[in-house]
Order: C-alpha cells, then sequence, then structure tokens
C-alpha cells in the first residue's frame, strides 16, 4: 500500500506506539534521550515522552514540522543528535 505523506499521517497519528519501543525502554532500565528517526506522527515520540524520555523526533517530510504536541518546532539543531553520544536510544 502507498499512501500519500497526508493520507499516512492521517492513517498512524491516532495509533498506539510500537511495542518494540516499550520492551527496548524496559530492557535498556533507566530514561535519558531517544532519537525516532522516521517519526511520522509522533506515536513512538510521545510514548517516550510520556515516560520521561527526552526525544528528538526527525522525519524527512517538510511537511512534518509538528511536535506531537501540535506546535511548530524550531528548525536550527542546536547539535547533531546522530553523531550525539548522550543519546542512549535511537527509535
Amino acid at each position: 500500500m502507498n499512501l500519500s505523506w497526508p493520507e499516512f499521517f492521517q492513517a498512524t497519528k491516532d495509533r498506539p506506539h510500537w511495542r518494540l519501543v516499550e520492551r527496548a525502554i524496559t530492557m535498556l532500565g533507566y530514561k535519558g534521550r531517544a532519537l525516532d528517526l522516521g517519526c511520522g506522527a509522533g506515536r513512538d515520540t510521545r510514548y517516550l515522552l510520556s515516560q520521561g524520555w527526552r526525544v528528538t523526533a526527525v522525519d524527512r517530510e517538510a511537511s512534518q514540522r509538528h511536535s506531537p504536541a501540535g506546535r511548530a518546532t524550531p528548525g536550527e539543531p542546536e547539535e547533531h543528535p546522530i553523531l550525539d553520544p548522550g543519546l542512549q536510544l535511537r527509535a
């Protein structure tokens, strides 16, 4: 199934987080910083935030410029998160 970005966003925005993310943070055993690459509608990002994680969420879609709470996010990163050794989880 090939969906356009708006169709994909609508189809996934209210879906629950992936259980693999839940399992990964349980196995890790502590909270930290996570990088959600390909965050889409933000379902895993929302879950991680609700569990006390600090999350950098990135998506290649230019139209996806909103935080999970619906606010616009700044376009200028303070650091390159992929190279940041302080990240404990990359989802």
